[in-house]
């Protein structure tokens, strides 16, 4: 009985539904689901992107969006749609160039955060596989950072 009470307590963090979460060097969680993201965006666009904002966690309660999936590679499309559906004049893609160029990503209580180190760095969609998510995995060659490095490199006829 100890054992499996051992082995329960144990494991049961690891396989918890939060053990994808990713994390700033300031240990702030990053939004990585559909919900997290568009919240972030919808309500940051209106707020100034205030952290800690309780709109938010309401946002992500009441919301029909996923909010079980995390996905690297559609993070960054999900928060510029919140953030468009609230009023942002610019397209999606700019959205999501601007935060790229920045290095900014959305945090899940309000804001953003460019802070990184080595130990945890930006999410890049070429070293995620969150919860084998088979978007993640086909898109990896794909990655914003991959055109731009190719748009980069060719030469203008």
């Amino acid at each position: 009985m100890f054992v499996v009470g051992m082995g329960l307590l144990v494991f049961w963090p690891i396989s918890g539904p939060a053990a994808w979460r990713q994390y700033d060097m300031n240990w702030q969680p990053l939004a990585l689901t559909e919900a997290e993201n568009w919240c972030a965006g919808n309500i940051g666009i209106n707020n100034g992107f205030k952290k800690n904002s309780k709109e938010i966690a309401d946002c992500i309660e009441r919301s029909t969006l996923d909010n079980e999936q995390p996905s690297v590679s559609r993070s960054l499309a999900w928060a510029c749609t919140g953030i468009v559906d609230g009023g942002y004049r610019g397209s999606i893609i700019k959205c999501k160039n601007l935060i790229n160029k920045s290095e900014l990503w959305l945090i899940v209580s309000g804001g953003f955060t460019s802070a990184w180190d080595d130990t945890r760095p930006r999410p890049v969609v070429t070293n995620q596989d969150l919860l084998e998510d088979e978007w993640d995995r086909e898109n990896r060659a794909n990655s914003d950072e991959d055109i731009e490095e190719e748009e980069e490199i060719k030469e203008p006829e």
